[in-house]
């Protein structure tokens, strides 16, 4: 996400921010946060409202990956929170919604590195090592692709696991993105200010040591000049009394 070219269907990067606020809160890191815990903080209304965002966000781009991939996994979390899968482990639909969630969610990864890393590799396990994307992760996969689909709590535990990862890996990265932008901006910014105003000072020191240095210029000029037409004055002087003195032999 960081290391290449994104078409972002967000406006702008307060759009991307308060969005992300919207949904995690403020920034925290989560790497080492239980997922249950990590579910859990999350804010249903907030959730619905991130959630509304992100489908206007999908209609603007054809970048589907981090966009449709954080919908479904919303979408899925949203439906936990308010109980609707409470009672759903013996249902065979629920289970077959929550494995297709997984297969959707975890080709839009995959098939986002592939296209972005221009990746050969077919192998999905190593593709999703790259990104450190677990194997029971591919594995779960694998077996909701091939009907044989995990026990519900499993399944549960995987869709929960991904928006997890989709915080972490995606969301977060393009946070911090623009959190450093924003620093750096903020930073260009007073050292522009900054610079400017030693500018001015440099500018108006050199402009008076200018002037100084002309008005000097021109005092010695004026002296040199007096004393040129003084001493004119006393040579013209000297030389008519050394003829009055010749005349009258004085």
């Amino acid at each position: 996400m960081d290391q290449n070219f994104f078409i972002q269907p967000w406006l702008n990067q307060k759009e991307f921010i308060d969005t992300y606020h919207t949904l995690f809160a403020s920034y925290v890191n989560t790497e080492n946060m239980p997922i249950d815990d990590f579910i859990n903080n999350l804010n249903i209304d907030n959730l619905n409202k991130g959630y509304r965002r992100l489908i206007v966000w999908e209609s603007r781009n054809d970048n589907k990956a981090f966009v449709l991939s954080s919908l479904l996994a919303i979408d899925i979390v949203i439906k936990i929170k308010k109980g609707q899968f409470d009672n759903c482990s013996s249902s065979i639909d629920s289970h077959h919604i929550l494995g297709e969630v997984i297969i959707r969610i975890t080709n839009l990864i995959i098939d986002e590195l592939k296209k972005t890393k221009k990746t050969s590799n077919q192998n999905m396990f190593l593709v999703a090592k790259e990104i450190d994307l677990p194997s029971f992760i591919i594995e779960i996969r694998h077996s909701c692709t091939h009907k044989n689909l995990p026990m519900f709590p499993c399944l549960l535990l995987a869709v929960k696991y991904l928006l997890k990862w989709i915080k972490e890996n995606m969301w977060d990265k393009m946070y911090n993105i623009y959190q450093k932008e924003e620093k750096y901006y903020q930073n260009i910014l007073k050292a522009f200010d900054e610079m400017t105003i030693e500018q001015i000072e440099c500018d108006a020191k050199m402009e008076v040591n200018h002037i100084m240095d002309i008005i000097e210029k021109m005092f010695i000029m004026y002296c040199k000049s007096v004393q040129y037409e003084r001493n004119k004055v006393i040579k013209k002087k000297e030389k008519e009394y050394t003829f009055l003195k010749d005349i009258y032999q004085i």
